[in-house]
């Protein structure tokens, strides 16, 4: 039998390709093997390149209030909405061509399920027997929004796809098979006690590679803004030490001699367990001395203390991505603001870059702590962004998910800046999103000409500006584009703040 295993299009204004390994996919597919499916695999974003540049969709258009038509730079906010592989008959078409058995879908975030509905529907228009089945964290979240598929399949794939497997025998299944096994009760929701890890590899370059692993599954934190225990639950899982760090190394095996090894760890919260962590890096050490290490997905940063925080630098990490979560009052995530500055000043002791994000827009936030919050961004030995709240089906607030099915999905992405949190503005989302940027750049340690520009402007006259044309010149911002009060409010709080230095590589400098 043969499975065609399918990333399909979306569509957003950004794509962070190391950042989008179809890790889920990789899964699923020694799933298949294992039960001795022949597997075909289309991961059409992956194949897009940059993707192409689309008119920006009617739901979106609220957007145009805050953008600037051809504006570009350092300080400049989403410009271009791109989608990521071709139209949906021309991917149903090569996906037909290989004469699948079934086809399994992948959604790895609810904001892009409209897109996978798309590409379901053509494949079902162009042929009504195979039967099509839907997974991922997307699903998870909403598995009724994949009504057109024959199976919507929460939660992960080892606690799934092997039972299904077994109902169906060796033939290849029908599209009734599909829907009856899958409604099964069982099916729903299902973590697994005994989970995959995978390292892929996502670049190759001049300097080396660059790898992805998802090692454990589950975070006990129960933050309220937070969908991953919609398909991976609470608790925290990890697979033995010693298949992690023999699939890592394997794949680790694939660089050769030639340029540096980077691990990116995407899990959601491996620092549930440090001492998992530091063994598997231990481990891994050993094999390639020389091999760097990020998480990338957000470390929580109430996880570490300093000698934890020095035994992660000794053992590879180069950079850390902190995740500061909502910081506002009443939010059951507890903020630790000296311990957070702590880890950011000695990062910078060691020579070590980092970055802080921090939500903003959560349901009960308001102008004033927002821009506090990004006081205290700005006061960190860190680089900072900005993370604006977007609503998940099924997390705190949102459970009740009947309106969803209503609304375009694309509204549950960051980059589109909906009003969910109901307490700030799109205009005051947009306006705390190019602040950030100007933190952002003051504290960076190797600004090209470009920005230091842009930086000494804003500076200099207290005012938003960004880039535009080909003469490349400086333009103020003001109303409608951005919240003129809010930005004078942040200036104001900060006229006598120190803002901290980043230490980091070239290799990092702004575009």
């Amino acid at each position: 039998m043969k499975a065609a295993l399918v990333i399909p299009p979306y569509e957003d204004f950004y794509r962070t390709p190391h950042r989008s390994a179809p890790l889920g996919m990789h899964v699923v597919r020694q799933i298949c093997e294992a039960a001795g499916y022949q597997t075909v695999y289309y991961n059409f974003p992956a194949d897009a390149g940059r993707g192409r540049t689309l008119k920006l969709p009617e739901y979106l258009s609220y957007l145009k209030e805050v953008m600037v038509e051809g504006e570009f730079g350092p300080a400049s906010f989403f410009t271009r909405y791109r989608r990521w592989g071709a139209d949906a008959h021309s991917c149903a078409g090569k996906i037909m061509a290989s004469n699948p058995d079934v086809i399994m879908i992948s959604c790895f975030a609810y904001a892009y399920s409209d897109h996978a509905v798309e590409l379901i529907r053509a494949l079902r228009d162009m042929d009504s027997r195979i039967p099509i089945l839907a997974g991922g964290a997307g699903v998870s979240a909403l598995p009724d929004r994949f009504a057109s598929a024959d199976a919507a399949l929460a939660g992960e794939a080892e606690a799934v796809l092997p039972a299904l497997f077994n109902s169906w025998g060796r033939r290849a299944p029908s599209r009734e098979q599909v829907c009856r096994h899958s409604a099964d009760a069982n099916l729903r929701s299902a973590q697994a006690d005994e989970i995959i890890p995978v390292c892929i590899r996502t670049q190759t370059g001049r300097h080396g590679s660059t790898y992805s692993a998802a090692i454990t599954r589950g975070c006990p934190m129960h933050c309220s803004f937070c969908s991953a225990h919609l398909c991976h639950g609470s608790g925290f899982r990890a697979p033995p030490l010693e298949l992690a760090v023999e699939t890592c190394a394997s794949s680790l095996a694939q660089s050769g001699t030639s340029g540096g090894i980077s691990l990116n760890i995407e899990d959601d919260n491996i620092l549930a367990e440090p001492g998992y962590l530091t063994a598997l890096l231990t481990e891994l050490r050993r094999k390639y001395p020389e091999m760097s290490v990020t998480a990338e997905n957000g470390i929580d940063y109430r996880f570490l203390d300093i000698p934890l925080l020095d035994k992660l630098i000794s053992l590879g990490f180069c950079r850390f991505n902190f995740s500061a979560g909502a910081m506002i009052e009443g939010d059951r995530r507890i903020h630790q603001p000296e311990l957070l500055a702590s880890l950011t000043r000695r990062c910078a002791e060691q020579g070590i870059p980092s970055i802080t994000y921090a939500i903003v827009g959560y349901p009960g936030d308001t102008r004033e702590q927002a821009v506090a919050a990004l006081a205290f961004l700005a006061s960190l030995h860190s680089l900072c962004g900005v993370s604006p709240f977007y609503a998940v089906p099924g997390i705190d607030g949102f459970t009740d998910t009947a309106g969803f099915t209503s609304l375009p999905a694309a509204l549950c992405a960051g980059s589109s800046l909906y009003p969910w949190g109901g307490s700030l503005s799109t205009k005051e989302l947009a306006t705390l999103f190019r602040i950030s940027r100007i933190i952002h750049m003051k504290k960076h340690h190797a600004l090209n000409p470009e920005a230091r520009e842009v930086l000494n402007y804003v500076m200099e006259h207290r005012k938003l500006c960004t880039m535009k044309g080909p003469e490349r010149r400086i333009i103020e911002l003001d109303e409608p584009v951005i919240d003129q009060r809010l930005s004078e409010e942040f200036f104001d709080i900060t006229r006598n703040l120190e803002t901290c230095r980043v230490p980091g590589s070239v290799k990092e400098q702004l575009p």
